[in-house]
């Protein structure tokens, strides 16, 4: 399963629907090449109490995040709203 999950504007604005996804992950990426983040990923991996893998361009658009789906739970942070990007859009796509 992929989940796609939108971080809000800062690092507690994560759903609680998306903590409850991120519990049932093997891997957390963190899309890392859309925006400057206004804080570090170690203050977002306290709040979500995981370890976090920074996933650049050629990561995402690989789809080989898409592959590892298909045998495990795996979850792509994005800051912001997700569904902005047309990347993201085509992850999941290619999921379906």
């Amino acid at each position: 399963m992929l989940y796609l999950i939108g971080l809000g504007l800062n690092e507690k604005g994560i759903s609680k629907q998306g903590l409850e996804a991120l519990d049932k992950c093997k891997k957390i990426y963190l899309e890392s090449y859309t925006v400057d983040f206004p804080y570090s990923i170690e203050e977002l991996e306290k709040v979500i109490e995981k370890k976090i893998i920074p996933a650049n361009r050629e990561k995402v658009e690989n789809l080989s995040i898409v592959e590892e789906a298909k045998k495990e739970n795996i979850a792509l942070l994005v800051y912001g709203s997700p569904l902005f990007a047309t990347t993201h859009i085509t992850l999941i796509q290619e999921a379906k």
